[in-house]
Formats: C-alpha cells, sequence, structure tokens
C-alpha cells in the first residue's frame, strides 16, 4: 500500500509532518527522541511507538485509506467481526493515524453485520401498569396452550381464559385450534358469566380471523391485541399458562394421554389458594364465598358438626356484604402488587424514545439454527402510536407496516460511508445528547466545526493564567510512588508517553517531587469568590449549550502552572519523573484553577464540576 503522495496532501497529517524528527536516518531534532515520535523512511511517514514492550514503526496512514485498513481489520473473514477494543489493537500494532480509536469505535458501531448479529439488548423501558379492572369477566384474556401431546379423546391444544378482575381461570381442552371451536367455548362461557367488554389476545391465527372479527362486532366486544413477539402485555395468561401446564404435567405423570381429564382438578386447585397479587381466592372473589373442598370434608369429619344453615336471602345478603368488603381490599392488593412489580422491573430501565424517520433494527424470535441473525432491518418509524409502541413501515414483507413494542427495537447506526463522510468534516469526537432536535444538533456540528481548538482532543494549554500552588512552609514530605498492575503498565505509559510528546516536561531540577494526592493533603487551598451558577446563566451571554469536559482531559486542556508548582509537583511513570506544565486532575483544587479559567475568560462554558 504504496501512500506517499496521499500522506503529503492529507491535511489531518500536517502536524505529523511537523512533528518529523529523523529523515532517512538523519537526525532532524536533537536526541534523545521521545516516544512516541515521526520518521521519514523512502518518503513514508512513520510513527515511532512503544507497543507491548516494544519499540515498533507504525506506518502513518492517510484519510484515503483508513476505511481499506478498517474493513481489513474488522469486516474480512479473518477478522471475525471482533468488537472495537480488539479492532483496536490490532491496528495500533501497524498502523497509525489521528483519532484512530474514535474513528475504530464509528466503524465498528456503524457495521450492519455487528448491528443484526449482536447478542447485546437495549435497555428495557420503564414499565407501564395495566389499569385495575374492578368488574368480575369486564375483561377477559385468552390464548391457546399446544400442540400438546394427543390424548386418548384427541385433544391436542387448551384454550385458556382468565378474567382480568377476579383472576378467576378456565381452561377447555381441543381438538383443534380453530375460530369455530373457541367461538362455541365463549358462548358457553357466556352462559354462565355473561358476555365480556372486553378481549385480550395476542396475534395468533384463530383471534386474528375475519370470523373472530365479525363475531366481536356483532356482540359489542372490543378486541385488544398484543404487539408482536411480545406477549408480556398479556402476562396474566402467559404466567397462568406455565402454571397449568406445570401441575397438568405432575398430576398426569402417570398417563400422559389422560392430562385432558386431569384439567378440572388442577382448575379447582387454582381456584382455592389465594393469590398474592389480590389476596383472596379467584373463587371468593366470583362467588362471593369460599368453596367447599376436600380439606373442608376433612375438618368436618373430625368435628362431626353439622354446617350451619342459612335461608336463601341470608345468603344473598351475606354474599353482597363480601363482596362490598372484599372489593376495596383487592384494588388496595393490586395497586400495592403493581407498584412493586413496577419498582423492581424499572431498576434497570431506561426511558427511550424514536422518532418518526428514525430508522431502527427489530428483534425477532430466533430460529433453530443459532448462527442465524436474529435482529432484522433497518425499518424506518412511521408513527409513534402510544407510549412504548411503535408502527415501523417494513418494505418488501407480507404486512408494509407493524406495530412493535420499543424493547424489541434498537437504533440503527449510519452506514460505512456516512461515518467516513462525516469523519471529513468533524474530526473531533463529540457525543450529542439524542433529546436535542435536528436543529440543534446541526448549530452544535457547526459550532464544533467552528471551534476546533477548544473542543479538540488534542493537547493544548490556556495563555489567562497560571496555577500556582502554595504550601506551608517547614513541611517536609516523603511520598513513594503507586504500584501499577503488570496488566495495565503497558497501556498507562502509552499514554503518558503520549502526553509528554504533546507537550514535553520540565526537567527535574531537585529530587524531591510530591504527588497529587500529597499536595491535597498539604497545600492550602485558595477559595475564590464567585457568583451562583443560577446567576450565572440569567447574567451571562444567553448560553445555548453547555459543554461536558470530562475530568481526564484536564491534564490536557489545562491551565499552565508557574515555575515554582512545577518543581513540587511531578508525575511517576515507570522508569521515568516528569514534571508536566500544566494542572491536573483535582477535585480539591479545581474549583479555582478549572473553573476560575471559564469564569475568567467567559460563563458560557463550565466543566465536570458543575451540576450539569
Amino acid at each position: 500500500m504504496r501512500c506517499t503522495r496521499e500522506q503529503r496532501e492529507d491535511d489531518r497529517l500536517k502536524h505529523c509532518w511537523a512533528q518529523v524528527r529523523v529523515v532517512d536516518g538523519e537526525d532532524i531534532l536533537p536526541r534523545p527522541h521521545p516516544l512516541p515520535h515521526f520518521v521519514v523512511e523512502n518518503g513514508l511517514l512513520y510513527c515511532v511507538a512503544k507497543r507491548r514492550g516494544e519499540e515498533k514503526r507504525l506506518l502513518v496512514v492517510p484519510r484515503a485509506k483508513t476505511e481499506t485498513i478498517l474493513e481489513l481489520a474488522h469486516s474480512h473473514p479473518m477478522a471475525g467481526h471482533l468488537a472495537a477494543a480488539n479492532t483496536t489493537q490490532r491496528i495500533r500494532d501497524r498502523f497509525h493515524w489521528p483519532g484512530l480509536e474514535a474513528e475504530v469505535k464509528r466503524f465498528c458501531q456503524a457495521c450492519p453485520t455487528c448491528q443484526a448479529t449482536s447478542p447485546r439488548t437495549p435497555p428495557t423501558s420503564p414499565l407501564i401498569p395495566l389499569p385495575i379492572i374492578e368488574v368480575p369477566f369486564e375483561r377477559i384474556g385468552m390464548d391457546i396452550v399446544g400442540p400438546l401431546p394427543k390424548s386418548a379423546r384427541g385433544h391436542e391444544h387448551i384454550l385458556v381464559i382468565v378474567d382480568y378482575a377476579t383472576r378467576y381461570p378456565e381452561a377447555v381442552p381441543l381438538r383443534k385450534a380453530t375460530t369455530k371451536s373457541i367461538a362455541q367455548e365463549l358462548f358457553l362461557l357466556a352462559s354462565r358469566v355473561g358476555l365480556p367488554s372486553e378481549i385480550l389476545t395476542d396475534q395468533g391465527t384463530p383471534f386474528m380471523s375475519r370470523l373472530m372479527a365479525d363475531l366481536c362486532r356483532l356482540l359489542r366486544v372490543k378486541q385488544l391485541r398484543t404487539t408482536v413477539y411480545h406477549p408480556q402485555t398479556d402476562g396474566l395468561v402467559e404466567r397462568f399458562n406455565q402454571t397449568l401446564k406445570q401441575m397438568l404435567r405432575r398430576v398426569a405423570a402417570e398417563d400422559k394421554r389422560d392430562w385432558d381429564l386431569m384439567i378440572p382438578y388442577v382448575l379447582f386447585g387454582i381456584r382455592e389458594v389465594p393469590l398474592a397479587s389480590t389476596g383472596f381466592t379467584p373463587f371468593e372473589l366470583l362467588f362471593g364465598r369460599q368453596p367447599r373442598g376436600l380439606l373442608d370434608v376433612a375438618r368436618e369429619a373430625g368435628e362431626q358438626q353439622p354446617a350451619p344453615h342459612r335461608t336463601i336471602v341470608e345468603h344473598v345478603w351475606h354474599m353482597r356484604e363480601q363482596i362490598d368488603q372484599v372489593m376495596p381490599l383487592v384494588r388496595e392488593h393490586l395497586t400495592r402488587a403493581q407498584q412493586a412489580q413496577q419498582r423492581h422491573y424499572n431498576r434497570a430501565a431506561q426511558p427511550r424514545e424514536f422518532q418518526p424517520g428514525d430508522r431502527v433494527m427489530v428483534l425477532v424470535p430466533s430460529s433453530a439454527c443459532k448462527f442465524l441473525a436474529s435482529w432484522k432491518g433497518p425499518y424506518s418509524v412511521v408513527e409513534r402510536v402510544g407510549p412504548v409502541t411503535y408502527r415501523l413501515r417494513q418494505p418488501g414483507r407480507r404486512q408494509t407496516e407493524q406495530l412493535y413494542h420499543i424493547n424489541l427495537l434498537k437504533k440503527w447506526v449510519g452506514t460505512r460511508d456516512q461515518v467516513a463522510a462525516l469523519s471529513l468534516t468533524e474530526p473531533v469526537v463529540v457525543d450529542v445528547d439524542p433529546h436535542l432536535s435536528a436543529a440543534q444538533k446541526t448549530e452544535l456540528q457547526h459550532l464544533v466545526s467552528q471551534f476546533q481548538d477548544v473542543f479538540s482532543s488534542q493537547p493544548g494549554q490556556t495563555n489567562v493564567l497560571q496555577h500556582d500552588i502554595r504550601t506551608p512552609p517547614g513541611v517536609v514530605v516523603r511520598q513513594r510512588p503507586y504500584r501499577v498492575p503488570e496488566a495495565r503498565r503497558q497501556a498507562i505509559e502509552e499514554e503518558v508517553q503520549l502526553l509528554l510528546f504533546s507537550r514535553p516536561p520540565d526537567r527535574p531540577d531537585q529530587e524531591g517531587a510530591a504527588g497529587e494526592s500529597m499536595l491535597d493533603t498539604i497545600g492550602r487551598s485558595r477559595q475564590r469568590s464567585r457568583p451562583h451558577l443560577s446567576f450565572a446563566l440569567r447574567t451571562s451571554a444567553a448560553p445555548s449549550c453547555c459543554r461536558r469536559m470530562p475530568p481526564t482531559q484536564d491534564w490536557e486542556q489545562s491551565c499552565p502552572k508557574s515555575r515554582k508548582a512545577r518543581s513540587i509537583r511531578s508525575s511517576i511513570s515507570a522508569g521515568s519523573c516528569p514534571r508536566p506544565r500544566g494542572t491536573t486532575p483535582s477535585w480539591r483544587r479545581r474549583p479555582w484553577p478549572s473553573s476560575g479559567q471559564s469564569w475568567s475568560c467567559g460563563t458560557t462554558f463550565w466543566d465536570a464540576s458543575s451540576p450539569w
């Protein structure tokens, strides 16, 4: 890959050419040469740096060739689509260019193959509880369990119906899960408890048929459907399905072909047990009394006392009193249960939202082959239907538009070509908050482009003021360097060498020097009076944005230290004790050198010490 001309014409490499120290073996600048440094051999620009304890010559790649390097290091079958950290390490052993790590990160994030096959899922959206239903059988949930092993009577499916008010379950064995058989069982249920007002189902074929839609329209029943691949909306029925199958598996262990005969026994056991969500049994909430079961028979046999006699009128009045007393308690129990579930669920949840026109990926159920992609797309967002549901446009599919829950969606990162085009105008990595509008994002991009020296990740230093360290006279400081883990020693040393190369330190003029934490202990802090932040916001030049400056950039974008302070402060690394010319991150001294710089230069920007 001969790229001499591209290296010369690349504006991004101008500062690299300006810092060349050796040309074809001849020293331009006096030795010793710090690491890293730039050399020229046979017209090619190289960066000499230390990699894993070994000094290597790294070919400096111009902008026109970075796409090829990234493709070979990440997208090629021999590269294996590794993560950004591994891809960066693979490239750093052979090549170098400004902003390498940031460009590799953007490239890996925008890789279509990685986005389609990534096992990671975005954080779930906060839970939205369903409304509490207080009228029995006003809303019911339905689902089909099966196919199951065929019973001796030819049943392969189970129609499950659960009342949302009382949690009263019904389960009916079916030979075939057809709309006609489901409609017949619904009429049988309605003959006992009445017609429901709402029916919540998934998008199964029997529930989506024209016959079911016509039946619900004639009976004035509202059909509610869950979004595709998100059965959690009908979680009450889904949880009951698990309980029903588990109990049938146990009671029908001796003869697996008689599982359909055991359904009534299992239902009775479920109906007479108090639920944690309501505090009462489903049977009691529906009929206003406790069912007489086997335990009651055993107790009566032991007591040998007849059951108390009540007339029909007394029984009706007693049942009404029970229902009037029970329903407020049920409402309170359900509210507490929903709040507890919401707190538990929302611990790891994060609010997310998409705008119409955004491109997203959809998580679909994985197939039998684990090597197939589970993310499909990208698709365009048409509209936001509910708080957590979106309508997507899916060209080329049977249904061109479909509703999806937000937990099945993740934002599509632009293609590699788009990322490369962005890097031409924005070589500096700046994260823009996603909640900003398109106009605000464009304004920020222009601002960053206009003031690249301020937002740059390259080392810089202010010329407005100097930082001085004042220590009490007569204080003797003895301090040893911290131990550095061997696994991190190489990375720390490379970072220190990069910073020293960007801004050479002072030569030590005395043997002793104090570290950052020790200066925090013995140093005399200088409190700088300044107005409250809210006052500054009102009186400043109407700032429209606020830059969050991380503490790790204080060394680079720092306030220069006076010569006295430089003689005191040092940064000890493996085999060297350089004295930086700028301040370092310290929360005790930070309010006046770092923020003081901001207040002296203007109140439009604040660093991370401000409560943003």
